[in-house]
């Protein structure tokens, strides 16, 4: 079941980058936002993701520091609300 659960949301993450790209040929900021969550799902859910978003971090992390930083602070609170239970 878990797997089952992990390709969904693995698959839902790409389905919503493509529709924040989509987004993004229209004029305004409104694909950037959709986007950017679309890679936190992925994220999440992939190994080589991760391992690959590694490798960009260490190479650009100027450029890199602030997705880490939204990255950090969703995984803090994360923790929070499974140590409140």
């Amino acid at each position: 079941m878990e797997f089952i659960k992990r390709r969904f949301l693995l698959g839902l993450g790409w389905l919503i980058i493509l529709f924040g790209l989509t987004l993004g040929l229209i004029p305004g900021p409104g694909g950037i936002p959709i986007v950017a969550f679309g890679f936190m799902l992925v994220l999440s859910q992939s190994l080589t993701a991760r391992k690959k978003f590694v490798r960009l971090q260490k190479k650009y992390p100027k450029f890199m520091g602030s997705i880490r930083k939204v990255l950090s602070r969703r995984n803090k609170a994360k923790t929070k609300t499974t140590t409140d239970k």
